[in-house]
């Protein structure tokens, strides 16, 4: 009796840890989707999140050339809420016609004041700053996750879990192949490998019975109906918390 409620605990303990890992890396590839996604938004609304601490990290490029200037920014106020504004124009601002005749485009703050009045709304200096740069579209989604504190974790469990499967030759629900590709594009098929194998964690089991899916349907699964689904899903995350 004791070894069965023993041996009922260990089962329990390995699914919790299962678990555990498939909602990290799923939230983790969600915050990744989210960013390179922003939402359109204005520099009154920056400068507000800053003073108010809701903006946690904020990225710009503020280039001058001679009397004209380039402006790209992004913030975010949480892992699935990224902001951006882009502007461009003449370093002496919008003329006062133009303010007056389109205030609803106009109103507010301007671009080419920007590094000025973004120093003063982060005074506090409660706001993480990072360079302007564009998302990498790595074909590997774990090395998109940037910039958040699970974007380490969230790869260097990606990367063991990557380095682990291609280890394994003998897998009960897929060759290898077909992990590989199921691997790539989205979190998905590490959550299916973690969820529907068994053989590369303890204990040991038995010889398999059946052929594993082979590499074309794991090609097929990973580069056309990983990336729906998650797609679909993100949509309905953002919607859900927009």
């Amino acid at each position: 009796m004791a070894i069965v409620a023993v041996k009922s605990r260990l089962i329990d303990f390995e699914w919790l840890w299962r678990s555990l890992i498939c909602a990290f890396l799923l939230f983790a590839g969600l915050a990744g989707n989210e960013y390179g996604m922003e939402k359109r938004a204005s520099l009154a609304q920056l400068y507000a999140d800053t003073r108010s601490g809701r903006a946690d990290v904020v990225e710009h490029r503020f280039r001058q050339n001679g009397e004209n200037y380039d402006l790209m920014v992004r913030w975010a106020t949480g892992p699935f809420s990224w902001y951006q504004f882009s502007e461009g124009g003449s370093m002496d601002g919008v003329s006062p016609e133009l303010v007056e005749a389109f205030p609803e485009h106009y109103a507010g703050p301007q671009g080419h004041t920007f590094p000025k009045d973004f120093d003063a709304a982060n005074s506090a200096g409660h706001v993480r700053v990072e360079p302007y740069s564009r998302q990498s579209d790595s074909a590997f989604w774990a090395f998109d996750l940037f910039p958040g504190w699970w974007a380490a974790p969230a790869a260097g469990i990606a990367i063991a879990l990557s380095i682990l499967m291609l280890r394994t030759r003998d897998h009960h629900y897929a060759n290898r192949w077909a992990w590989f590709w199921m691997f790539l594009s989205t979190p998905l098929g590490m959550i299916g490998y973690i969820l529907l194998e068994r053989r590369p964690f303890p204990p040991v089991r038995a010889p398999r019975t059946a052929e594993p899916m082979g590499g074309f349907r794991g090609f097929v699964l990973g580069t056309m109906v990983f990336p729906i689904l998650f797609a679909a899903l993100a949509l309905a995350v953002g919607y859900l918390l927009s």
